[in-house]
């Protein structure tokens, strides 16, 4: 009798350990899932709330991160303000200057990369304006892709 209820308690915390751990597993995986979750819903510039890369070759327009930021931001506004904007929406912004081959000038540019965590993929934004000597934006461009 004895052997019988030791081995039902053995089974009974077998399972009990076994769903114990499966819950701290599904929970640190979704854990910055979650934590961007609803930014779709909320007021202001948010990646999630535009569509990717697939859906800018779709288009044909750059998608609708780009068209959202010109719209907050056109063309002759402050880069400041962009780099801002980026940087609340959790992207993590840098200077990049690029020569250009045809004409060997210097252009001016700000590129940000945000990071989209998911369960079994991750989507990587990016975003960033050229602007010039005046800090005023001439260009933006965004794209994003699965990893």
């Amino acid at each position: 009798m004895k052997l019988l209820q030791s081995a039902s308690n053995y089974r009974n915390l077998r399972g009990l350990v076994f769903f114990v751990s499966l819950c701290i597993l599904i929970t640190t995986t979704t854990n910055q899932a979650n934590a961007n979750m609803f930014n779709r819903f909320k007021k202001g510039f948010y990646f999630e709330k535009y569509g990717d890369s697939e859906d800018a070759r779709v288009s044909g327009d750059g998608g609708g991160v780009r068209k959202a930021l010109l719209k907050l931001h056109p063309i002759g506004s402050d880069v400041r303000e962009l780099v801002k904007t980026l940087e609340k929406a959790g992207a993590k912004c840098y200077d990049t200057n690029y020569i250009l081959d045809n004409t060997g000038s210097r252009v001016n540019a700000k590129g940000c990369q945000y990071v989209e965590w998911g369960i079994l993929f991750d989507t990587h934004w990016r975003a960033g304006a050229d602007y010039d000597d005046n800090f005023l934006i001439t260009k933006i461009y965004s794209g994003s892709g699965i990893k």
